[in-house]
């Protein structure tokens, strides 16, 4: 593996710039020249490199952050990781509750969604101007925060340790997670995600075991 790939690799893995220089025993300049060919090379985004910068390395080197901030690159960004963690937290929910309760709809669907989610979907399978799909396609995030809670105890092992005992932060976490959503998807309202939206939707993704 060359050192572009092993480079976009532990960016991945959370690690920032600064530390990658330090492991490699190179400057800082050398790792953001292999992180500009991944970023051109399509494995990482500007937004990968600019928010792996922890704020105190972030203020250190102000400068080398300038040309990875372009709001429009972050703001498309930011719509791929919710849309990450909203497909993952989908799909993970789906196969855990098949897993326990078995497939179709006397399985997993009754014994693992609640009544009134499984009519609420139901009902915008209904509206669905288009061709209409799947009911439990139709859940939104609050309802999969509804199913996480009934089925607490199916899901533990995904959680990370502060979910565990806190179910109240999980549902704040939903909640701010659904206030960034409804920023991308109106951005009319003149509402924009901030930096600080970036570290926690990345946190979010690792403590609900989707990373």
């Amino acid at each position: 593996m060359g050192r572009v790939q092993q480079t976009a690799r532990l960016i991945k893995e959370g690690l920032s710039p600064v530390q990658i220089a330090d492991q490699f025993g190179v400057t800082l300049d050398t790792v953001l020249g292999y992180l500009d060919r991944a970023v051109g090379e399509g494995v990482v985004r500007r937004s990968d490199i600019y928010f792996s910068f922890t704020p105190e390395q972030g203020a250190a080197n102000r400068g080398y952050l300038e040309s990875y901030a372009d709001a429009r690159h972050a703001l498309g960004d930011m719509y791929e990781d919710v849309r990450r963690v909203e497909l993952k937290l989908h799909e993970i929910i789906r196969s855990t509750l098949v897993s326990e309760f078995g497939d179709g709809e006397l399985g997993w669907w009754r014994r693992g969604v609640p009544q009134p989610i499984r009519v609420k979907c139901q009902t915008r399978r209904e509206e669905d101007p288009d061709d209409p799909c799947d009911a439990y396609c139709y859940t939104n995030l609050f309802d999969l925060h509804k199913i996480l809670e009934s089925n607490w105890l199916l899901f533990d092992g995904y959680m990370a340790s502060p979910y565990l005992s806190d179910r109240r932060r999980l549902r704040d976490d939903f909640k701010r997670l659904n206030g960034i959503r409804n920023k991308i998807m109106h951005p009319v309202r003149g509402m924009l995600p901030c930096e600080d939206d970036f570290y926690f939707v990345r946190q979010l993704e690792r403590d609900l075991g989707l990373s």
